[in-house]
């Protein structure tokens, strides 16, 4: 595939679901980090591969591309205007520059002026399991080819995929230190508290370990009409009053009339449009899980919102199953102590 065909000169272009393509590069964690080989042996690998000088693994943010791995470029990062990383995240597939110098939309920018200046470019996406086009695997020359072929450009995408798969293993142990760490910080939190002091303890370590504004759980009740009634509630880390949530049309009445996990990372609002509470509060996000009784009847709701889209979704969508579980126990206990309670008064 080639881009010789002439083309208006390039201007900085963003990606129609931009915001949500920065936002999946941000999750990785990733920019600004120190070399690692995993990288650096994908890159060295590629540069042997098509002969050229330098391998790049460029990823995009708002305003640069900066490079997790150079072989052959002393530069870190490069502006996004002008490069050619920037037009790559526009389109799913290889971005193949035969010549910069025959292209008008390269030909006067300065990595093709320079010297000795960008002449070939071929740049494969970091494509996500999600779909956002990170960034690129891309190898350059000083020199124009005539040709890419068609199983050279498969070998770069693979290669490409093996980058993003590099990006999955980091996140995935990052994300198993994390979970570690605020399972460690619930369980310390809740360990030595019963009854209301323990639903405390737990909707305010839920709000500092995922920096929620609102923590909540909640009682079903009522016999037709049925309500949400909270129990404990943690507003920006701190114990609240809380009124209580008719289910029907809401995202705690998704949670109970599917009996699983609900999540609305964003938008929430819109989502619910009848339940006036959520847009009085100015929530953005959701993620809720029902807790049951010894019979598997729902009792109610552990609820996490954020007014804005919740950075750690997917640690709340690990912690809530792992804890609602421990809100039946507690409930159950204290139905057994006040039985007992009640048969030593009779």
């Amino acid at each position: 595939m080639s881009s010789l065909s002439p083309e208006k000169p390039l201007t900085t272009s963003v990606p129609a679901n931009e915001t949500e393509r920065l936002a999946a590069l941000y999750r990785y964690q990733v920019l600004d980090t120190a070399p690692e080989a995993a990288f650096d042996r994908i890159t060295a690998l590629a540069a042997r591969l098509f002969d050229t000088p330098v391998a790049l693994v460029s990823l995009v943010d708002e305003s640069r591309a900066w490079f997790k791995s150079c072989v052959g470029f002393s530069n870190l990062e490069v502006p996004r205007e002008g490069s050619p990383c920037s037009m790559a995240v526009l389109k799913d597939v290889p971005l193949i520059i035969l010549d910069t110098l025959q292209d008008d939309r390269f030909a006067c920018t300065p990595l093709v002026q320079s010297e000795p200046g960008v002449r070939f470019y071929a740049g494969a996406p970091l494509l996500t399991q999600d779909g956002f086009n990170l960034g690129t695997l891309c190898v350059v020359d000083t020199q124009p080819r005539d040709f890419m072929s068609l199983d050279q450009q498969a070998t770069l995408v693979d290669l490409a995929a093996m980058v993003v798969d590099e990006l999955e293993l980091r996140l995935a142990a990052q994300t198993i230190a994390q979970v570690d760490a605020a399972l460690l910080e619930i369980t310390e939190g809740i360990a030595a508290v019963t009854g209301e002091a323990f639903f405390q303890a737990l909707t305010q370590c839920f709000s500092k370990v995922l920096g929620a504004d609102y923590v909540y759980i909640g009682l079903v009740k009522g016999d037709v009409n049925l309500v949400m009634r909270p129990i404990a509630t943690c507003i920006a880390g701190q114990m609240a009053d809380y009124p209580e949530c008719p289910l029907l049309g809401s995202p705690c009445g998704e949670v109970i009339g599917q009996q699983t996990l609900r999540s609305y990372p964003k938008g929430v609002q819109d989502l619910f449009p009848n339940l006036s509470l959520l847009k009085l509060l100015e929530i953005e996000s959701y993620v809720g899980m029902p807790f049951f009784d010894s019979r598997g009847i729902p009792l109610g709701v552990l609820s996490v919102m954020h007014g804005k889209p919740l950075e750690n979704i997917q640690l709340a969508q690990t912690l809530l199953p792992l804890f609602a579980p421990r809100i039946s126990t507690e409930l159950e206990r204290q139905q057994t102590e006040l039985e007992l309670v009640k048969r030593l008064n009779e």
